[in-house]
């Protein structure tokens, strides 16, 4: 997205693919920014643009909504697609996803805090389908590694009840 709430990470992204592509990539390789505008319908028209524009690789989109509605044109026409999301359900069959998945980094997290010497592990996470994702991944690493599990706690995604769910997360 180069337009809308996600400007800034999107201008982030260009700038870092500038850097890299540019050090490494040949002559013949050119990259054709296209602004996505962070939503699905954006996605869509940019990406169709650019491979009747025949381009062989799309390089994004960034959300993971964007890349659901590319699947079908990208596996019909046979482009690869290295998307930033990290959703590792849109992937596979052409997409291709850049970047740690969250359950890389909760495997990373508990097992340093496992090797430093913690045992009990609590869950604080907000009430949403990633937040309960994130406390399925703990859970299973958690009991990978024999530790316990002490407490699960859950607030509004508007931390409406943040207080008192860490007031008793606490406890």
């Amino acid at each position: 997205p180069l337009t809308g709430i996600l400007a800034g990470e999107g201008r982030t992204l260009l700038d870092a693919a500038q850097l890299a592509l540019f050090e490494s990539a040949d002559d013949k390789f050119i990259l054709k920014p296209y602004d996505t505008r962070g939503t699905p319908e954006g996605a869509l028209l940019a990406a169709k643009e650019l491979i009747n524009g025949g381009v062989s690789l799309l390089l994004g989109p960034l959300l993971r909504e964007e890349v659901r509605i590319l699947i079908p044109l990208v596996r019909s026409t046979g482009v690869n697609l290295v998307a930033f999301s990290t959703d590792t359900k849109v992937a596979g069959n052409g997409v291709y996803l850049l970047g740690y998945t969250s359950h890389q980094q909760v495997e990373r997290i508990v097992r340093f805090a496992h090797e430093g010497g913690l045992k009990r592990f609590g869950i604080l996470a907000p009430q949403s389908p990633y937040g309960h994702a994130i406390a399925n991944q703990m859970r299973s690493v958690i009991s990978g590694l024999g530790a316990q599990l002490s407490t699960v706690a859950f607030y509004e995604q508007d931390m409406s009840d943040a207080e008192e769910v860490v007031r008793l997360f606490a406890d």
